[in-house]
C-alpha cells in the first residue's frame, strides 16, 4: 500500500544549510516547493496548489499576519503552521487568529515534531471541509422538497416573514395563494406513489413556469402548493395570477401510458387587507382554500364571511380554559423501541381533550389555541405532572421505562420551566435522566440565546433534551454543538417516505451519521412496517416509533402491550424490589405517593 505524499510549500530563507526546515524534513512524505522571500510566499499561498504550507517567521520581507488575513481573505482554505521563535503566547494567539492552523517553536522543531504538526493540520482541514460540505448538503436537503426541488414549507415561511417586513417598511401589499390538487391521494392509491410523484413534479413546473421570477412557489404539504407575491401585490393581480395557474394545471397530465385532469382549487388572501401576520395570512388563505372547494369554485378571496372558523376558535379558547381546571385531558402513550434489543425503552407521552361535545380532541386542534390565549403553561404543567405520575406508578410496579414529554415554543421560553420541572421530579420521586423534553428544532432557532439558557438549567438537572421533527426546520450542526442536547428526532415525513424516495432516504442517512459523529441518539418516528424497520436499523438508528409497533394508546391499553406484545418489557429490563429502591434514591422527594 503506497503512503500518500502531500504538496508542500515551505516558505523560509535562503542559505540556512543545517539548520533549515528543508533539511529537518528531508526523508519526510512530502514534496516540498521552496519560497524564500514574501512576494515569492504570497504568490504561491494564492495559487492553490498546495495540500499544506510551512512557514518561517524569519522570511524576509513577509508579515505573516498581515499575509494570512490577506489569503484567508481570499478564501484560501489551505492549512499553513508557522514556525516562531519563542514562547509568545500572545503572537502565537494572533496568529491562530489570523489563520495559522499551528504555531510551532523553533527549539521543538524535529522531523518527527514537523511531519507529525503538518498531518494533523492536512487531517483537521479535511475533516472540517467535510463536516463543512455535509451540513450545506443538509441544509439544501432540508430547505427544500426533495421531489419538485421547490422551497418546502420552512424556506416559504422565511421568506414570507421577509416579504411582509418589506410591506410593512414600504406600506405596500403582499399576496399569497394556496393551492390544493383535488382527490390526488385518489392517484397514488390507484396507480401507486411513482405516478403520483411524477405528477407533482410536472405541476411544480407548471406552477413555476406561469409566475414571475420575483414571486415564489414552494410545497409545502403532500399536495398543497402556496405561491407568494411579494411587494406590489393586488386583489385584482393576485385573482388574475390565479386564474393563469388553474388554467395551467388543468391542462392534461400525460404520465407513462396514463392521462390524467386534476382539478386544482385556490385560496387567496392578502396582508394587510386579511391579516397582519404571517400566520394570520396563512390561517386566511387556508379559509379561503376551504370556501373554494366547498363552494365548487377555481378561487376563493378570503372574506370576513368565511372567518366562521374564527369563531369556532373562540369558543374553543372558553371551553378549552375550563378543561384545564375541570381535568378534561388525559394522555396517550406511545412506545419507542430500542432497535438493538426490539423491545421498548421508553414512552412518548400525548395530551388528548375529552371534550365534551366534540370527542377525543388531537394536540393539532388545541394547542395553538393554548399558545394563543395564554394558557399553554397551565396545560404544559398538567401534562408533565400526568406524565410523571403515571412513571411513578410504573417503577412501582418495577418496569424500567423512560417518559417523553412535548414542550412548546412559548414553554422553552419561559424562564420557569426549569423550576417546574425541577419541583414535578422530586413531587414523584422520579429520576431526571429517565425525563426527555422534546422541543422542536424551529422553537430553537427563534429564539436561541433563550432556548440554550432554558436548554442549560435542564441539562444541569440532569433531564434529557430531544430536538423533535428534525429535518423541517434549519438548526445549524454549528448549534447542536453548542447545545446540551442529548437525540435527534427525524422528522416522519422523511422515515414514512424514505423507501420510495431516494432523496429522503439519504437525508435520513446524513442525520444519522452525523447525529452519531456529535454523540447523539436518533429517534426515527413514523415507522409504519417492517421493512422500514429493517432499513433504519441497517443504517444504525437507535430508536424507533410508529404504528408498526403500536399507535398512541391510553396507560391501561399501554400495560397490557408491555407484557403481552412482542416489543413489550422483557424480565431484564423489569427492576427488582431492590432496583425499584435504588431508582426511586435518584429521586429527590422527601414524599412518595400514587
Amino acid at each position: 500500500m503506497s503512503v500518500e505524499r502531500l504538496k508542500l510549500l515551505l516558505a523560509e530563507p535562503s542559505g540556512r544549510n543545517g539548520t533549515s526546515l528543508n533539511h529537518a524534513l528531508a526523508g519526510t512524505d512530502f514534496d516540498i516547493e521552496t519560497a524564500f522571500n514574501g512576494g515569492q510566499a504570497l504568490v504561491a499561498l494564492g495559487n492553490g496548489t498546495f495540500d499544506c504550507a510551512l512557514i518561517d517567521s524569519h522570511l524576509p520581507a513577509f508579515d505573516e499576519i498581515g499575509a494570512l488575513r490577506e489569503i484567508r481573505g481570499r478564501g484560501v482554505g489551505m492549512p499553513i503552521v508557522v514556525v516562531v521563535d519563542s514562547n509568545d503566547t500572545q503572537r502565537s494567539r494572533n496568529l491562530i487568529e489570523a489563520g495559522a492552523s499551528d504555531c510551532l517553536l523553533r527549539h521543538e522543531v524535529t522531523p518527527e515534531r514537523l511531519s507529525l504538526s503538518l498531518w494533523n493540520a492536512v487531517r483537521s482541514h479535511r475533516a472540517f471541509r467535510q463536516i463543512a460540505a455535509s451540513e450545506q448538503r443538509l441544509t439544501q436537503q432540508l430547505l427544500y422538497d426533495q421531489l419538485t426541488r421547490l422551497p418546502n414549507r420552512t424556506l416559504f415561511f422565511d421568506r414570507l416573514e421577509q416579504a411582509l417586513a418589506t410591506a410593512r417598511r414600504t406600506q405596500s401589499q403582499v399576496a399569497m395563494l394556496l393551492l390544493d390538487l383535488n382527490d390526488f391521494n385518489t392517484i397514488n392509491q390507484t396507480f401507486g406513489y411513482r405516478i403520483g410523484d411524477r405528477l407533482l413534479e410536472i405541476a411544480a413546473s407548471r406552477l413555476t413556469g406561469v409566475l414571475r421570477d420575483s414571486d415564489s412557489v414552494a410545497r409545502i404539504g403532500d399536495d398543497e402548493f402556496a405561491a407568494l407575491l411579494p411587494t406590489g401585490a393586488s386583489e385584482a393581480g393576485a385573482v388574475k395570477a390565479a386564474g393563469k395557474l388553474l388554467e395551467n394545471m388543468n391542462r392534461v397530465f400525460a404520465i407513462d401510458e396514463h392521462r390524467f385532469t386534476v382539478a386544482s382549487a385556490i385560496g387567496i388572501a392578502l396582508f394587510p387587507l386579511h391579516a397582519g401576520t404571517a400566520d394570520e395570512l396563512v390561517r386566511c388563505a387556508e379559509t379561503a382554500l376551504r370556501a373554494a372547494k366547498r363552494n365548487g369554485v377555481g378561487y376563493s378571496v378570503y372574506t370576513a364571511d368565511d372567518g366562521t372558523d374564527h369563531g369556532k376558535q373562540l369558543s374553543l379558547a372558553h371551553e378549552l380554559r375550563q378543561a384545564i381546571t375541570g381535568n378534561q385531558f388525559l394522555l396517550h402513550y406511545q412506545p419507542k423501541i430500542d432497535m438493538q434489543t426490539g423491545q421498548v425503552s421508553g414512552v412518548e407521552a400525548l395530551v388528548r381533550w375529552r371534550h365534551p361535545t366534540q370527542g377525543l380532541l388531537f394536540p393539532d386542534t388545541f394547542i395553538p389555541v393554548a399558545e394563543q390565549i395564554g394558557v399553554i403553561e397551565g396545560l404544559t404543567r398538567w401534562v408533565l405532572n400526568a406524565a410523571l405520575e403515571q412513571f411513578a406508578r410504573w417503577q412501582n410496579q418495577g418496569r424500567d421505562l423512560s417518559v417523553s414529554v412535548n414542550l412548546s415554543a412559548l414553554s422553552l421560553h419561559n424562564h420557569e420551566i426549569g423550576d417546574t420541572v425541577e419541583k414535578l421530579l422530586e413531587t414523584w420521586q422520579v429520576p431526571a435522566s429517565r425525563l426527555v423534553l422534546e422541543i422542536t428544532e424551529s422553537a430553537i432557532i427563534s429564539h436561541l440565546a433563550r432556548a440554550s439558557e432554558t436548554l442549560g438549567r435542564l441539562h444541569a438537572l440532569g433531564v434529557r433534551v430531544a430536538i423533535d421533527d428534525f429535518g423541517t426546520g434549519y438548526t445549524s450542526l454549528a448549534y447542536l454543538r453548542k447545545l446540551p442536547v442529548n437525540e435527534l428526532k427525524i422528522d416522519k415525513s422523511f422515515v414514512m417516505n424514505m423507501l420510495r424516495i431516494n432523496d429522503d432516504a439519504v437525508i435520513v442517512r446524513t442525520i444519522i451519521e452525523l447525529a452519531h459523529n456529535l454523540g447523539l441518539q436518533v429517534v426515527a418516528e413514523g415507522v409504519e412496517d417492517a421493512a422500514t424497520w429493517q432499513a433504519l436499523r441497517e443504517l444504525g438508528c437507535n430508536i424507533a416509533q410508529g404504528y408498526h409497533m403500536s399507535r398512541p394508546i391510553d396507560a391501561q391499553a399501554l400495560d397490557t402491550w408491555l407484557s403481552e406484545s412482542e416489543w413489550g418489557l422483557s424480565p431484564a429490563r423489569s427492576l427488582s424490589a431492590a432496583g425499584i429502591e435504588r431508582q426511586r434514591a435518584l429521586g429527590k422527594a422527601k414524599v412518595y405517593r400514587l
